[in-house]
């Protein structure tokens, strides 16, 4: 899909939330939502020929009208329990991070 795509720099803490969001952004992906799998992915920057210690960040690349189908009550409901599931662990810090990047609505 063609427009304005929007690129955040991952925080290395954030990675494996960000891929949970990602594969539940790109399962949401079609028809009813309005936007295609590719419109949204993780870009892990290639480190072959970076100095060691040369710290990179994966990049979350969405389409404008991803950023804007994402409401605060999909990502609670689809997004942060797959994140409870996999990861064990609560995220709030992730939670706060992404809405507030991306201003998510209500």
């Amino acid at each position: 899909m063609e427009g304005e795509f929007r690129n955040v720099n991952v925080p290395l803490e954030f990675e494996k939330e960000v891929s949970i969001l990602v594969e539940k952004l790109q399962e949401a992906a079609g028809d009813e939502s309005g936007f295609d799998k590719e419109d949204v992915e993780l870009l892990r920057p290639d480190a072959k020929h970076l100095d060691p210690g040369t710290v990179i960040t994966p990049v979350l690349s969405m389409a404008g009208v991803v950023a804007a189908w994402i409401t605060k009550a999909w990502f609670k409901e689809y997004v942060l329990p797959t994140i409870m599931e996999r990861l064990k662990r609560p995220s709030k810090k992730f939670e706060k991070w992404f809405q507030q990047t991306l201003g998510v609505r209500k």
